[in-house]
Order: structure tokens, then sequence, then C-alpha cells
């Protein structure tokens, strides 16, 4: 699935999807028929830090990140000025299943 095809699920979720993600009962448990369960903590915020070199020597720059590290498909979300990295949580747990996305606070 393509990052354009993720985010028009993310954002406009057809009739079908929509029915597939009503909530359900079996047994006593609340499930969500169409959501797996995920493995690890894939769709948890990992806060990391990296150090980097700018014009006034090393730094720490802390970044969040989402999905599988090993990943080789990287999506980065950058924020505006005044902003922060936090700022792309949904969108970043909603493409953690395809992608691993870094969210830096620069």
């Amino acid at each position: 699935m393509s990052l354009l095809d993720s985010l028009k699920k993310l954002f406009r979720p057809s009739a079908a999807e929509s029915a597939a993600d009503r909530n359900t009962t079996q047994g006593g448990q609340t499930l969500a028929v169409g959501h797996e369960p995920t493995i690890g903590s894939a769709l948890q915020p990992r806060a990391r830090r990296v150090l980097c070199s700018g014009p006034h020597g090393l730094h720490n720059m802390a970044y969040t990140e989402w999905g599988d590290a090993k990943n080789p498909r990287v999506l980065v979300c950058v924020h505006g000025l005044t902003r922060n990295g936090r700022d792309f949580d949904d969108l970043a747990r909603a493409l953690a299943g395809e992608y691993r996305v870094v969210c830096p606070d620069v």
C-alpha cells in the first residue's frame, strides 16, 4: 500500500471499512473487527535522542519513533515553527503498520 493509499484510508474510510471497524462482542469481550492486535510496541511511540552537530557544537536532538525500527521504509515528519514532533502522533500511529515513522523535534 502506498503512502497516498494509507492517507486516503486514514482520512476517508470506505463504507465497507467503516462497517468492518464497528465493535462487536464475542465471549464477553469487545473486539474491533478488522483490527489485528499488534506485536510488541510498534504502534506505541518511542522517545529517542540522537547526537547532532550544530554551529555551536554537539547537541542532543529528541525525536519520536513509531513502527518497526528495522523497517527500511522510513517516513520523516518535520513540524513547522513553534510546533513539535508530537503533532504527528495520530498520523504516525496510522502509518506505523507500514512505515517506520520518525518525528524529530527540530
